[in-house]
């Protein structure tokens, strides 16, 4: 297919052949309107008992539609020509010209119908008077002969001697009428297609897009937002698991929020976590990512070592770390004693049992952020390195402040957002560990709803925590893309 060129518009093929072709018998209207420049007319019109009118003017072409139905008229700019007379074609005004070396392209308003036709004539020298006609003076001389009669009205018309075929264009009034004929005129008789199925077409594709996507849509109804909305209604309620009756209480159920010490103790302890689990989490993951790109060797197995911990079951390696973390047998302790370091209960003690779950999240999330980071910087270009050296940047701490944070911002936004999202959502390593003691020191915000919604059966109480909780993320991500955003550089 070197010889020929595909046309494709909305995922259909419409032709396949040469450019040359495709240009002078096009099989679509689309086709026509993709192909030339400057672009083609189309001109709206309709049938009725296989003439087509257009303006003022019937037309007789070859295959017209039968019917009354609507039609697009296609015309390519180099055959609009100068009409024999007013009566000939259709009036239009020259609106603006472009010289283009030997070409002038007339762009011409048809009142009548309300379309901009663009014309594509050749210089000439001027004709005596056609500086009347024009004022700002022109070279455009379609025709062999030139003749400045008067109308009626007064006004200069412009009346070019007769040339074959049949012709469009008169400035002045500018009178156009439709070419007919053979050959390439012939094609304009298969490209009057009725508008209706350019409309049914957009309509069928619209339709098929609906049913694509129909599943999609369903699955995020029943599973996202639907249970949304009823986590909102039934925090209004006093609804409880395995009673037919409830009632709703209206505020009652977040008035009680603010004095629950469980609550306010789990939300302080998510906070703490986050605060702890998401910046280091993401510094370890930057650093361990700019440390595997420099490396060359053994790229891949690093990539892979430090990704695994995403990868593992996190209840699986909950176990791992509570064995990690014994304060007799574990490994931990043992190396504190030969240093000569006492060790403590982590997950016994309340005041390390907290510190001891961030260690297990930093640990979890630092991988997957390695991997975020490692994509951006293999985005960013090894010119902008050179660049910098050039200009001075000599170390690697200003070539990192330079280029490489700069250019991150994006994904570094990302990685904030997505770590944040993550901290705050932290429960199956409380579950699997804690059970939030010892004396809730290690209870999260998940957990506590959990208690509530299936340990207590208080369903619209769990509930109006959960729309705390959404709001919380909500807060947190508006506030995040409030601020950062701003000072990213996209690139």
């Amino acid at each position: 297919m070197a010889d020929r060129v595909a046309v494709m518009i909305g995922g259909r093929l419409l032709q396949i052949a040469t450019p040359q072709v495709i240009y002078d018998d096009p099989a679509h209207i689309e086709v026509a309107r993709f192909i030339g420049q400057p672009r083609i007319n189309l001109l709206p019109a309709f049938v009725e008992g296989g003439v087509i009118l257009c303006g003022g003017l019937r037309l007789t072409l070859e295959n017209a539609p039968a019917g009354k139905t609507p039609v697009t008229i296609a015309i390519r700019p180099e055959f609009v020509f100068l009409a024999k007379s007013r009566h000939d074609g259709l009036a239009a005004r020259i609106e603006r010209l472009e010289f283009l070396g030997s070409e002038v392209i007339l762009h011409c308003r048809l009142d009548a119908i309300g379309e901009t036709v663009i014309a594509k004539v050749y210089s000439r020298p001027k004709p005596p008077g056609l500086r009347r006609a024009m004022p700002w003076g022109s070279d455009c001389r379609p025709a062999a002969r030139w003749s400045l009669p008067r109308t009626a009205a007064g006004s200069p018309a412009w009346s070019p001697a007769a040339m074959p075929g049949s012709a469009l264009l008169m400035p002045g009034s500018v009178v156009m009428p439709i070419p007919s004929g053979r050959g390439r005129m012939a094609s304009l008789a298969s490209m009057a297609i009725p508008g209706h199925s350019a409309l049914a077409h957009r309509r069928s594709e619209g339709r098929i897009a609906w049913m694509l996507v129909l599943p999609a849509i369903t699955l995020l109804f029943l599973f996202v937002l639907l249970p949304v909305a009823a986590v909102v209604v039934l925090g209004f309620t006093d609804f409880e698991l395995g009673y037919g009756e409830f009632r709703f209480v209206g505020f009652e159920n977040y008035a009680h929020l603010i004095t629950d010490r469980t609550f306010r103790k789990s939300l302080w302890n998510t906070t703490v976590y986050t605060a702890i689990v998401a910046p280091v989490s993401i510094l370890l993951g930057l650093g361990i990512a700019m440390l595997i790109e420099s490396e060359t060797a053994a790229r891949s197995v690093f990539r892979t070592a430090y990704f695994l911990p995403v990868a593992s079951l996190i209840v699986a390696m909950a176990t791992v770390w509570q064995y990690m973390f014994h304060p007799t047998i574990g490994p931990i302790n043992a190396l504190l004693a030969l240093a000569g370091l006492p060790g403590p209960n982590w997950l016994g003690s309340s005041g390390t049992v907290l510190y001891s779950l961030s260690i297990i999240g930093v640990w979890q999330s630092a991988g997957f952020n390695m991997v975020l980071f490692l994509a951006g910087l293999t985005a960013i270009p090894r010119e902008l390195y050179a660049a910098a050296e050039v200009d001075g940047a000599k170390s690697s701490l200003d070539r990192f402040l330079l280029v490489t944070w700069p250019m991150l911002g994006p994904t570094t936004l990302f990685v904030i957002t997505i770590s944040i999202t993550n901290a705050v959502k932290v429960f199956e390593t409380v579950k699997t560990l804690t059970e939030g003691g010892p004396n809730k020191a290690s209870e999260v915000l998940l957990f506590t709803i959990y208690q509530e919604g299936f340990v207590y059966l208080r369903v619209g109480y769990a509930s109006a925590m959960t729309v705390v909780f959404l709001l919380i993320l909500v807060v947190l991500m508006f506030l995040q893309y409030r601020i950062l955003d701003r000072r990213v550089h996209y690139t």
